[in-house]
């Protein structure tokens, strides 16, 4: 009878041990598509005049570009994400929303309550601000 020597039966149980922990795992034989799987149909963004009706324009669009001519005695915005400039003077601006960004030739005052975040408001001059919400900036310029 032939003995196994010690080295070689230790090798062949360490192969053992080694190899117990592996299996066969399936390999992915998709091949990358150079076509989109999706399209995107984003809406079309809102481009319109708004009117100043009894000293007060009103915005309520959200996510458009809207533009009040001329000056306005108040500016109310109670939309989000929207452009709004004015081409003349506003005495006071409200924003009841969030990353709106509002430029005029002059204003006098901004009110922006508290939950009205992230919104940008400049003016040809420094105008008296009311902020109450996070991440508002007001400037002249």
């Amino acid at each position: 009878m032939q003995l196994i020597k010690p080295t070689a039966l230790a090798a062949a149980a360490l192969a053992v041990a080694t190899l117990a922990g592996c299996s066969a795992a399936k390999t992915d034989d998709a091949k990358p598509s150079s076509s989109p799987s999706a399209t995107s149909t984003a809406a079309p963004v809102v481009k319109k005049d708004v009117t100043c009706k009894n000293g007060t324009a009103k915005v309520t669009d959200d996510s458009a570009e809207l533009t009040v001519q001329g000056d306005c005695e108040n500016l109310e915005i109670t939309a989000s994400n929207s452009l709004v400039t004015v081409t003349g003077a506003v005495q006071h601006v409200s924003i009841a929303g969030a990353i709106n960004s509002v430029h005029a030739k002059s204003i006098g005052s901004v009110t922006i309550p508290a939950g009205s975040n992230g919104n940008v408001v400049k003016a040809g001059n420094t105008p008296a601000v009311d902020d109450k919400g996070e991440q508002n900036e007001v400037t002249a310029g």
